[in-house]
């Protein structure tokens, strides 16, 4: 499961006289990770 929050935020730019909105990631979060790990480990036989 992956989970991503969005942000939004906005600005006055002063040089160009109006708003500026800028958007981005503020957290992502993937369960996968630790499930892959624990597949490699167990695949790690020598």
């Amino acid at each position: 499961m992956v989970s991503v929050i969005f942000t939004k935020s906005y600005y006055f730019d002063y040089e160009k006289q109006e708003m500026v909105e800028v958007a981005g990631i503020e957290k992502v979060s993937c369960n996968l990770l630790s499930q892959k790990k624990k597949i490699l480990g167990d695949n790690n036989e020598n």
